[in-house]
């Protein structure tokens, strides 16, 4: 309990300390704080911090500070950070990854945006943001899709902003006309299953729910285009390892939305 209780109070230092640079350099945001060589235990921690643009073109190594900076006291726990561009991390990466080691050395991401930083990055310190299956949807309601009908808009408009949601499809006709799938929702950066309760918050549950007699759809990335049929909730404690979901529902019951695919000769192209 006491090793557990004093990283805990480590993690909330740290974390205190990264608020503060999130806004340090306006033109230069922070994009990852990784805690590497971790050792709780030690009084002495290690961070890096990457930030956008062209801040560093270097890392730079500061003198150790006491985590208790905020209060004016000097002790342990001390933290050395290690601060460098993401472009310049990026470079090393590609020209010296061995060089780079110690950063992935018992490493734990504690702050990242995904914006900022490169696929090469990433891939280096393990940051997965979905599911390797997940497919972004925009939801088109009953009113757009016979506005699309009628040739006042096209699809391509539609996906635009933002994915409303992501589908990890559970299963597929041989014919890829039928498929089912579990909705997941970005959090902090993180497409993650929604349960059933969640589900029911959004109109694209909702419009189908209320309006069976009107049909709604989901725009796949790509340009597909899926009637959605119904819903259904199945308890599936397989499902959060099969298909390497980022976090398993507590109750192990996953809401499925079932579709089919709508057929070229329905629609024009996108």
């Amino acid at each position: 309990m006491r090793t557990r209780g004093g990283e805990a109070r480590l993690r909330a230092l740290l974390e205190d300390l990264i608020q503060y640079y999130v806004g340090v350099y306006p033109n230069n945001p922070l994009a990852l704080v990784v805690w590497f060589e971790k050792a709780p235990e030690r009084p002495e921690q290690n961070i890096l911090a990457l930030f956008a643009g062209t801040l560093r073109n270097e890392i730079t190594v500061t003198p150790r500070q006491s985590l208790s900076w905020k209060t004016g006291t000097e002790g342990p726990p001390y933290l050395e950070v290690h601060a460098s561009s993401v472009g310049h991390f990026a470079q090393e990466l590609a020209s010296q990854p061995q060089g780079l080691s110690r950063y992935r050395d018992r490493a734990e991401v504690l702050f990242f945006d995904k914006k900022f930083l490169k696929e090469e990055v990433t891939q280096f310190f393990n940051i997965v943001t979905a599911p390797p299956d997940l497919v972004r949807c925009w939801y088109v309601d009953p009113d757009t899709y016979d506005r699309y009908r009628k040739g006042d808009l096209t699809l391509r408009s539609q996906s635009a902003g933002r994915p409303h949601l992501g589908i990890v499809k559970t299963d597929e006709s041989p014919d890829f006309v039928h498929a089912k799938g579990i909705p997941h929702l970005e959090f902090s950066q993180r497409w993650l299953p929604l349960s059933f309760d969640a589900v029911k918050n959004y109109a694209w549950y909702s419009d189908w729910l209320s309006h069976p007699d009107r049909h709604s759809y989901l725009l796949v990335e790509g340009g597909s285009l899926y009637q959605i049929l119904k819903f259904e909730v199945k308890t599936a404690p397989e499902y959060a390892a099969k298909f390497q979901l980022l976090e398993k529902l507590p109750d192990d019951r996953y809401p499925e939305v079932y579709l089919r695919a709508v057929l070229p000769t329905e629609n024009a192209a996108t």
